[in-house]
């Protein structure tokens, strides 16, 4: 019986400046690259990027070592809705890593210990109750790979049925039952991200787009 395959999730729009090197990041330790282009709901503008971005993915696919599921929005989403699409390619049992278009992932594991974390331990982390895994990440203005943080909310995840994000994004749930972010659950492992999100030419509208986003989202 082949390992489950390791998967990325990456939504964009209107980012070109970064989504070539998080995407060729990505490449360098996943099966299979999940990027799904087009605007949330909450963002002004068309729902196709504007700017350059489909071209750096075309550029990426046309050298890609792995396989790139490319999708594109035919009408605006919610963000939530958007990384629920991605999420439901990914099949039972396998894993998957959340990168955005504007996070970089300097560091990972060596394959071996990806297969030990992903790949070898499915059955263990079904009877341990393993959720997935936290990542730390860095500011590229405040902060450096040694000064980084172990972020909070898990950035990899075991796909199990019914997972799904909430209306809040930042939540999963897994039939209606909220998951509960901990250090049991979710232990740290050895990758790390970097944000480059300040340098966006679009940060003026993502500013726009998180103050509406507070008083669309429910909190859990």
């Amino acid at each position: 019986m082949n390992p489950p395959q390791f998967f990325s999730v990456t939504p964009v729009w209107n980012n070109d400046e970064t989504i070539f090197d998080c995407l060729t990041a990505l490449d360098e330790f996943v099966d299979v690259l999940i990027v799904c282009e087009g605007m949330w709901i909450g963002y002004d503008g068309e729902v196709r990027s504007t700017d350059n971005t489909i071209n750096e993915i075309v550029r990426f696919i046309k050298t890609a070592k792995h396989e790139v599921i490319f999708m594109m929005l035919p009408e605006p989403k919610h963000q939530y809705e958007v990384r629920n699409a991605m999420i439901n390619v990914v099949p039972t049992d396998s894993w998957f890593i959340v990168m955005d278009s504007d996070e970089i992932c300097s560091v990972h594991p060596t394959q071996d210990k990806i297969k030990e974390l992903f790949n070898n331990n499915t059955l263990d982390a079904k009877a341990s109750n393993l959720k997935g895994y936290c990542i730390r990440t860095y500011d590229e203005v405040q902060g450096d790979i040694v000064t980084g943080h172990l972020m909070d909310m898990p950035k990899i995840w075991r796909k199990v049925n019914g997972l799904q994000y909430t209306k809040n994004h930042r939540y999963m749930e897994v039939n209606g039952v909220p998951v509960i972010y901990n250090t049991k659950d979710f232990p740290a492992t050895d990758f790390c991200f970097r944000h480059q999100g300040n340098y966006k030419k679009t940060r003026q509208q993502a500013e726009a787009y998180k103050n509406w986003l507070v008083n669309w989202e429910p909190f859990p």
